[in-house]
């Protein structure tokens, strides 16, 4: 019996990782602009729906902050 439990990762989990490399690479300063999830969806050629996905898990471990324009 196998107790192996199988994981898919989602559009939004690779995106929250890519996400992450490019923020960490760039060391952006803390409080320092980042782009706006429809740019997000653009440039990285996805729904906005799945922007908004990796933006709410990198928010959840504080890797990010939402902001109003």
């Amino acid at each position: 019996m196998s107790t192996e439990i199988n994981y898919q990762v989602t559009q939004s989990d690779e995106l929250a990782e890519r996400i992450r490399q490019r923020i960490q690479s760039e060391r952006l300063a803390d409080g320092a602009f980042f782009m706006t999830e429809s740019d997000l969806a653009e440039e990285y050629q996805v729904s906005r729906t799945v922007a908004r996905e990796a933006v709410s898990r990198l928010t959840a471990i504080g890797l990010l902050e939402g902001r109003k324009r």
